[in-house]
This record gives C-alpha cells, structure tokens and sequence, in this order.
C-alpha cells in the first residue's frame, strides 16, 4: 500500500495514520508498515522516517 496524506492542518491526517497503523498491527503485520516524510520535522512527528532513509538512498 503506498498512500499520499496532504493538506492543511486539522484535515484528519493523523486519524487516517493512526487506523492504517492500528490495522496493520491488528493483522499481525506491523513490520511491513512504513511512515515517511520529506523533511525530519516532520517524519519525527509521525514517528517514521524521512523518505531518504525509506528508500535507501
């Protein structure tokens, strides 16, 4: 699954990761859930990583 969150604050967003996570770790799959994020400010507030180390480059 590769999904893109945009939009202004107070959207939703976190809800939506927040399902996504809660899913996956339900299913007992949680090691193939990723979040990712352009800057570290950002991916440091969902508590994933930036998409340069996501995609090893």
């Amino acid at each position: 699954l590769r999904m893109h969150l945009g939009g202004p604050g107070g959207t939703g967003k976190s809800r939506v990761i927040d399902a996504l996570q809660d899913f996956f770790v339900a299913r007992g799959e949680s090691r193939r859930f990723r979040l990712s994020s352009y800057t570290g400010v950002a991916a440091r507030n969902i508590s994933g990583m930036t998409l340069h180390s996501a995609l090893m480059l």
